[in-house]
């Protein structure tokens, strides 16, 4: 609990703490011209920064009593972010580790405080055929989901129902946001990859996600809005990585 404190007070100099996973959609945004416009340093005023663009990408995103899902939450670093951001949303932060779970709670609590209407944890294991349906239910009326995010996670059959290609409804309503960032492909050598995830199925082929967003069919279309190569960090080692995100926009 102290390091959570520490972490807290020191992103109080900022608006908003940091999600890492999502800077790199901030950096792309500001290169479409989003922080020139806004007068921002979308490296420092991160949070603030990310909103107004999004805001500026998808007005119907920012409807009121929206629902973000952050599957694969973790300890909660990115849940709490949005928690933050975006105001006045319920996030759900998603995984089916109690320890993990356990602190994205008290995460949230440091972050937004205690209440109805604040960072939510949900246990469900995502890599179940009935995830789908527990997500539904714990999203709740319609059973869409206003923003989808995901870090360093990746179930190709739960993905299938999240974009629309499985048996059920899509769960990102239209001008809905799906981004994710997770390890790929890439720096495999001979033995097999150096550092984990060590199973291919939790790792993207390379532009699998595209593929997917721009293949669904169904009635359900998407705009990418980020495609992007980079590294993420695990045992000390940088992974391949890919950072995406999408717009539902039909």
């Amino acid at each position: 609990e102290m390091f959570l404190r520490r972490r807290i007070s020191r992103a109080a100099a900022a608006p908003l703490p940091t999600g890492a996973s999502l800077r790199p959609f901030v950096r792309h945004l500001g290169s479409l011209g989003h922080g020139d416009e806004m007068g921002l340093d979308l490296d420092v005023e991160f949070g603030r920064g990310l909103n107004e663009a999004f805001s500026r990408k998808a007005d119907a995103l920012f409807r009121d009593a929206a629902v973000a899902l952050d599957l694969g939450c973790g300890s909660g670093r990115d849940a709490a972010f949005l928690g933050q951001w975006l105001r006045g949303w319920r996030v759900l932060a998603v995984d089916n580790h109690k320890g993990a779970l356990d602190r994205s709670r008290r995460l949230g609590e440091l972050v937004l405080g205690k209440g109805e209407g604040m960072l939510e944890v949900v246990d469900v294991d995502l890599r179940k055929a009935d995830a789908p349906a527990a997500l539904k239910a714990a999203i709740g009326g319609s059973g869409e989901a206003a923003l989808v995010h995901g870090c360093r996670f990746l179930c190709a059959d739960l993905l299938d129902e999240l974009t629309g290609h499985g048996q059920g409804d899509c769960f990102l309503g239209v001008g809905g946001i799906f981004v994710w960032s997770t390890f790929a492909d890439g720096e495999e050598k001979e033995g097999g990859p150096l550092a984990p995830p060590f199973k291919k199925s939790r790792r993207l082929r390379k532009g699998e996600l595209r593929e997917r967003f721009t293949q669904c069919g169904g009635g359900i279309g998407y705009e990418v809005v980020l495609d992007e190569e980079g590294t993420l960090v695990t045992r000390g080692e940088a992974v391949p990585a890919n950072f995406f995100a999408a717009v539902r926009i039909f």
